[in-house]
Formats: C-alpha cells, sequence, structure tokens
C-alpha cells in the first residue's frame, strides 16, 4: 500500500491522483509462467486505506487473475497447435492425393489401410476395392511374394527403412515395377500402427536401362553379340578348361551388290536372314557375332573340329535351303580350333579367317555366276523384258562381234553386256518402268538415273566391272545429245554403240505393250534414218547388211 500524497515514488503521477481524489493505491504483479506480464492497480480515497488484510486478499485475487491468463495462454498455444497440426494434416492428404508417386499404408497384419489415387490409378482399382484386402494376395505377383514378404519381416524385426524392388500386379494384369522406400510408424510404446510405404513406378526406366544394356553388347540390326562383348568372351573362355574351343569365320557373298542393286534396305534383310540361320544352325551357349560389315565370328568352347564342321554343314544347308526374294544366300566359311593352351587366340582366328578367304576362292566362280543370273532373272522380271528378247540380242551382238572380228575376251564382254546393259533398271520403281502411258518429266528423270546405278551395281562385282563403262553410256548418242555425260562418236565405247543398235530394232520389231512392232523393213528404214545422230553409222551399215543377209539365207 502506497501513501500518494506522501511517497517520493508518486511524485511523477501525485498531481493527476490527488485530482481524482485517489490518497493511497496497491499494486499487485501478474505473471505468466514466472514472467511479470502486466500489473493490477486498486485504489482509494481514504490514506492508508489497505491493511494487511486486505492486502492479502488482493494478492491472493492477482494471482488468481494471474492463473486465468497463464490458463487461457496455454488454451491459445494449445489451439494454434491444433490448427498448425490440422494445416499440416491437410497439405499432406494434398500432397498425397496429387503426388505422382504411390503411397500405400498397410497394417500389421497386411491389410490395405489407405492408397493414393497415383497409385490406384497406375493399378487400375479404386480405393473400395482395395482397402482391407490383403496387399500380398490382391498386387504382389506370387513370384514376388517371398521378397516382399522379407521386407515386412525386416521392418517387424529392425524398425529401420528399408529400400527395394519388387514387382505389382495390375487388375488388368499387367507387370509393373517399383522401388519401394518403406518404414514402420510406431507408437510411443514402441508398437507398429503400420506400415507406410513410398514407391515410383521404375517400369520404363528399367526398360530403357536394358535395352541401353542390350545394345551396348548386341548389333543393332541383326541382334547379335557385337564385337566388343565377343572379344570380352574371348578373354573369358581363352581358358583350358574350355579347350578344344573351335572358332567359325563367315563372310556374306555379294553384300556389296545386293546393297548397290537393290538398295541397303534389302542388304539389311539379307544380314537379319543370315543371322537367323546362324542362330538356328548353333547352340544356345555358343557366341554368335557380327564381326564387321558383312563378316560374322562364332565361338564353341568344349567343341571339337568335326562338331563345328557339322554346324558348318547345317549353316550350308540352311543357306541353300532359303527361300530368299533379293538373292541367293550364300557365306563362305573358315573354320579352326584351339586344341592347346599354349597356342595365342588370335592365331586361331587368323586361321579361320585364312580358311574362309581360301573357301571363298575356291568356289569364286559358282557363286559369281549364280549372282549374275540372278541379277539376269530380277531384271528381267523388272522391266518385263523375256528372256527371248535377252536371247536375240546375245545372238545379234554375235553376229556384229563376228563381223568386227572382236577377240575373245571382247565377246565375252558383248555377250554380258547383251544380257545386263539395262541392269540399273533394278532399282527403278516397277510402277514407274512398267508404266502404260507417258512418263511425267520426274518419272523420266528417275529412269534415265539408270545407266549410273547399273555402273554401280557392276563395279560391286568382279566379273561385270569389265562391263561397267559400256553399261553407264549405252544411252549415249553418236551425236552428243545422249545421257548421262553427253559424249558423242568414237568415245563411247564400241560394246555399247553395238548394244544400242541391235536393242533399237530388237525393240522395234516385237514391239512393246503400248506400242505395235514394225516389219523389218520399217525398223531398217528407222534405223537408216538415225544414222549419223543417235547411232554409230558405220555400225548401222554393217548391222543392215548382217540382217538382210540373214533374211536371204532364210528366204
Amino acid at each position: 500500500s502506497v501513501d500518494i500524497e506522501n511517497d517520493p515514488r508518486m511524485l511523477p503521477w501525485k498531481d493527476a491522483a490527488l485530482k481524482r481524489g485517489y490518497r493511497s493505491i496497491a499494486s499487485f504483479p501478474l505473471t505468466i509462467n514466472g514472467e511479470i506480464t502486466g500489473v493490477i492497480l486498486f485504489y482509494s480515497s481514504e490514506v492508508n486505506y489497505f491493511d494487511q488484510e486486505e492486502i492479502q486478499l488482493l494478492r491472493g485475487l492477482s494471482d488468481d487473475i494471474s492463473f486465468a491468463l497463464e490458463a487461457m495462454e496455454k488454451e491459445q498455444q494449445r489451439q494454434d497447435a491444433l490448427n498448425l497440426l490440422q494445416k499440416e494434416k491437410e497439405f499432406n492428404e494434398q500432397f498425397i492425393k496429387a503426388s505422382p508417386t504411390f503411397f500405400v499404408a498397410i497394417d500389421p497384419f497386411g491389410k490395405i489401410l489407405m492408397m493414393n489415387p497415383c497409385m490406384l490409378t497406375a493399378l487400375g482399382y479404386s480405393l473400395e476395392e482395395v482397402k482391407g484386402k490383403d496387399y500380398l494376395t490382391l498386387i504382389i505377383p506370387e513370384t514376388e511374394r517371398p521378397k516382399v514378404q522379407k521386407v515386412f519381416n525386416t521392418l517387424v524385426s529392425s524398425r529401420r527403412p528399408t529400400l527395394n524392388e519388387n514387382q505389382v500386379l495390375t487388375k488388368g494384369g499387367q507387370i509393373l515395377l517399383v522401388e519401394w522406400h518403406g518404414r514402420s510408424i510406431i507408437d510411443e510404446q514402441g508398437n507398429i500402427l503400420y506400415f507406410f510405404g513410398v514407391g515410383i513406378d521404375i517400369t520404363e526406366r528399367k526398360k530403357s536401362e536394358e535395352r541401353i544394356k542390350y545394345l551396348s553388347y548386341h548389333d543393332s540390326l541383326t541382334g547379335l553379340y557385337n564385337r566388343a562383348y565377343l572379344e570380352e568372351e574371348m578373354r573369358r573362355l581363352d581358358a583350358p578348361r574350355q579347350l578344344p574351343l573351335s572358332i567359325i569365320m563367315g563372310d556374306i557373298n555379294g553384300l556389296k551388290l545386293v546393297n548397290d542393286a537393290f538398295g541397303h534396305k534389302q542388304g539389311d534383310e539379307l544380314l537379319k536372314h543370315i543371322a537367323k540361320i546362324l542362330k538356328e544352325s548353333c547352340r544356345q551357349e555358343d557366341i554368335i557375332a557380327r564381326w564387321g560389315g558383312d563378316e560374322f565370328l562364332i565361338l564353341f568352347p568344349k567343341t571339337t573340329t568335326n562338331s563345328a564342321l557339322q554346324v558348318i554343314q547345317r549353316i550350308q544347308k540352311l543357306c541353300k535351303d532359303a527361300e530368299s526374294t533379293t538373292i541367293p544366300i550364300s557365306l563362305a566359311l573358315g573354320l579352326a580350333t584351339k586344341e592347346t593352351p599354349d597356342i595365342n587366340l588370335e592365331v586361331i582366328i587368323s586361321q579361320a579367317e585364312e580358311n574362309m578367304y581360301r573357301q571363298k576362292l575356291n568356289e569364286n566362280r559358282s557363286i559369281r555366276h549364280a549372282l549374275i543370273t540372278f541379277l539376269e532373272e530380277s531384271l528381267q522380271e523388272t522391266t518385263q523384258e523375256t528372256k527371248e528378247h535377252s536371247m536375240r540380242l546375245q545372238e545379234m551382238a554375235q553376229q556384229m562381234g563376228q563381223a568386227l572380228h572382236l577377240s575373245f575376251q571382247q565377246m565375252i564382254e558383248l555377250d554380258l553386256l547383251a544380257r545386263l546393259h539395262d541392269l540399273g533398271k533394278i532399282a527403278i520403281p516397277h510402277n514407274i518402268l512398267n508404266k502404260l502411258g507417258p512418263l511425267s518429266p520426274e518419272e523420266w528423270e528417275k529412269v534415265k538415273q539408270h545407266p549410273e546405278i547399273g555402273y554401280r551395281i557392276a563395279q560391286s562385282s568382279p566379273d561385270l566391272i569389265s562391263i561397267g563403262e559400256s553399261i553407264l553410256v549405252h544411252h549415249e548418242r553418236w551425236d552428243g545429245l545422249g545421257y548421262p555425260r553427253g559424249i558423242k562418236e568414237e568415245e563411247i565405247p564400241l560394246a555399247a554403240r553395238i548394244i544400242t543398235i541391235i536393242d533399237a530394232y530388237d525393240v522395234m520389231v516385237n514391239g512393246r505393250p503400248y506400242k505395235n512392232p514394225m516389219t523389218s523393213e520399217e525398223a531398217f528404214n528407222e534405223l537408216q534414218k538415225n544414222a549419223g545422230t543417235q547411232f554409230d553409222p558405220n555400225l548401222v551399215k554393217l548391222f543392215l547388211e548382217i540382217m538382210k543377209d540373214n533374211q536371204k539365207g532364210l528366204g
């Protein structure tokens, strides 16, 4: 209690208090959690009004007010905490609902408590369909259940978070691969309330990883192993326990010719067909690899030379029996066997390669003959030129060659040119070559490319190189207005000048689907008319003499 008028501590407020009629004052602190947060004041108009009893009562009142304020403060803090928890709960719920990852809660008995929309959508279920159902039975494939059960056992025994991958089964029967982060949610007593898992669908990622891994060891075109993988396997298999180790090296005959004549797409088909034959001929444990562009190499661990020879026979039989729409399938194959540890494997590979080239050399003539025959048949099929047309050209070419006293080699080349001068037409679309009406400018430009295409094809075959130049220029004219080079007169090789005349004559007298045939006299006149412009005039004169002599002989 304080006497306002006489207590020096009241000096700052003395006049104001006396003016209001206050003569004494009692003050008590208000505290919250032991800290003074305010003061409660009691005034009286009498001097020394507050005795000890009243002071005691008022102190009790201030303590009660402090207690009430403290309780209100705690209640406010509790409400704030509850509001914060509610907001966090709502945020977590919204996060789980909107998250692109899987969330699942499972009770200690394996029953599903909760599953977020992302996971439900991926699995094809509604929440009602999964809630309360056994997690393992519903969505884990039977083969995966022991592995997943082991994860649950770990969560129970160690209570530590887990990381694992396992398959899950959708409602439609599709298998997904999921990476899971799992943990046990426990109460204050240490009891497990539920298991909580966060999962990421890694199905596509795993497929990409597997594809990258596959491509790192496989040839993307044929599906066979690539050279990098083969070299690793050679190091692994080059051990005494793998002996005898046999090696077969193979080389495709005529791949470049196929690419040039029919396009790389057909060449790729040939490579894939060869790869299929090799797979069918070998055991699962044999290592088949694409060694280079048109070469293959096969490793045969624990395989004798005789056993490997049987594989070669199987390969050759399958090649012979294969029905190919592009070209006869032919492989040159060489074999060598490592029988003792002291021989370097590189030496064995070199021996296999040498044997392969020896076989290629021995069979080269028959292979080349088969390729040329196939090209001729393909050309007839593509251009609808008959075999009879080709035979007539050969006969007329032979007569011209004899009259010109050509050498034996020149006669062979002229005969070959008579059969294959239009070789490049193999690569021209059928709908253009066999069009009944006139060609458009664009179509005509494509047709005019066939001499150059034929030249490239001829360069791919040793037997055709000698006629490549004549194939290229067989549409040149004596006056220089032909194509593709625009050369003239004797700049044009003799064989090409001969073929130009006899081919034109045969077409005129035998006609085309869109053009009626001429009589021989009409054709003679047409040749005579174009001698010196389109055709070599001297050769036209010689050809007409030969043809007229033939007619006299028949008469």
